[in-house]
């Protein structure tokens, strides 16, 4: 798990599973609470990935056979970084790493789906889901990532942005959902076309789920956000080296930068 500036202002947040933890919850299922999915220590896209096995053996008979698989984050439990309100976060781009190691489906893009569950997360009628297609197909026997740029500034729906489920208000929808995310969604498909009709058999696996968003700092330097500058401010900005002045890189002007802050203090 990683937690970095990759802008000043902006953090970029990539849950590499490295350590074990599934932040968001992302399951191919209701829930990451099952023994389908496997955390691999190797062979993913840069360390660990979650696999989701296709196998028929004494030991382990399963195979996850569907048109297309959701990989989603489970609703409800603990709030996490890839839920909440998308406008006062200023959430700019959501992506994801992912591998295939047998499927007999047509090749086809990703899209996101973000979804609102509208306040009451035990009654669906209520639930508006939105969406938006990659331009990449999904990957066969590599990895391949993923990001989708999120402009949720703006009142109207972009033109890239669809409904799946909701009132048929392009912008009424994409204000509800783009407030209050309570599920993210990658379907493996196209939304806006009819939906693959036959139960594939899935072999696929995960990596990296992240997210960017505005850091929210009132103070620059206080990289902790515990309230004071001090030791744990300066080996976090030694750590990730953010880009404390915005020029699009490293080096000693971000050090001056970040000193001068230090030495002016927060209000």
């Amino acid at each position: 798990m990683s937690l970095s500036s990759v802008a000043f202002g902006q953090e970029f947040f990539v849950n590499t599973l490295d350590d074990g933890k599934n932040v968001g919850g992302w399951s191919y299922f209701n829930t990451d609470d099952n023994s389908i999915e496997l955390l691999e220590p190797d062979g993913g896209h840069g360390g660990a990935y979650i696999h989701l096995r296709c196998e028929q053996t004494p030991e382990f008979n399963f195979c996850l056979r569907t048109p297309a698989p959701r990989l989603r984050t489970t609703v409800g439990g603990t709030a996490n970084v890839f839920h909440g309100d998308y406008r006062d976060r200023q959430v700019s781009e959501i992506g994801i790493d992912l591998t295939s190691m047998m499927t007999f489906g047509p090749s086809r893009p990703l899209s996101l789906v973000l979804r609102s569950d509208g306040g009451t997360p035990n009654n669906p009628t209520d639930d508006v889901y939105i969406y938006t297609v990659s331009s990449l197909n999904l990957p066969f026997l590599d990895w391949r990532s993923f990001d989708f740029v999120i402009n949720p500034q703006v009142t109207s729906m972009p033109s890239n942005w669809g409904i799946w489920v909701g009132n048929n208000d392009r912008d009424a929808d994409w204000n509800t959902v783009i407030t209050n995310v309570t599920e993210v969604m990658f379907y493996y498909g196209d939304l806006s076309q009819p939906t693959h009709p036959f139960d594939d058999p899935w072999d696929i696996g995960f990596d990296n789920p992240r997210i960017v968003y505005n850091s929210g700092l009132a103070c620059p330097a206080d990289l902790s956000g515990d309230g004071a500058l001090n030791f744990f401010d300066i080996s976090i900005f030694l750590n990730t080296q953010p880009d404390f002045n915005n020029d699009g890189t490293f080096n000693f002007f971000d050090v001056s930068a970040f000193l001068t802050s230090m030495s002016t203090g927060c209000p």
